[in-house]
């Protein structure tokens, strides 16, 4: 069996996959921060909570401005899980865990999409966006 050095073909070219991920998580990292500093919420110089509204829309407007942050935390993580996954090196219990984060990252952006359809099939007022 062939040992592999540090300065084999193979170790050079994780290299170069660990510098590209850093960067994409980088990249990710600055344009989720744009996206949720740019919330159309945030962007009308108002609080987010106004002592006049009712609950309803006080809920309504924390909702709204939730969503595009949590889906960008969850693009993050989902980022994050291709970087475990490309650094696993085929190790088994790397990948699992790569797996593990991405499962998440879908479940948590599918559960902030549904919300609406959840809180009214519970018979709560829903949020409407």
């Amino acid at each position: 069996m062939l040992a592999l050095r540090a300065d084999s073909w193979y170790y050079a070219g994780m290299l170069r996959w660990r510098v590209r991920a850093r960067k994409l998580t980088l990249s990710a990292a600055v344009f989720g921060t744009v996206l949720s500093v740019a919330s159309p919420a945030f962007a009308q110089g108002d609080s987010l909570i106004q002592a006049d509204a009712t609950i309803a829309q006080n809920l309504q407007k924390v909702y709204e401005t939730s969503v595009p942050i949590i889906l960008t935390l969850a693009f993050l993580v989902t980022v994050y899980a291709g970087y475990l996954y490309i650094t696993s090196l085929g190790n088994p219990e790397a990948v699992s865990e790569a797996k593990n984060w991405f499962i998440a990252a879908i479940v948590g952006s599918a559960l902030i999409l549904l919300m609406p359809l959840i809180i009214q099939f519970l018979g709560t007022p829903t949020p409407t966006s």
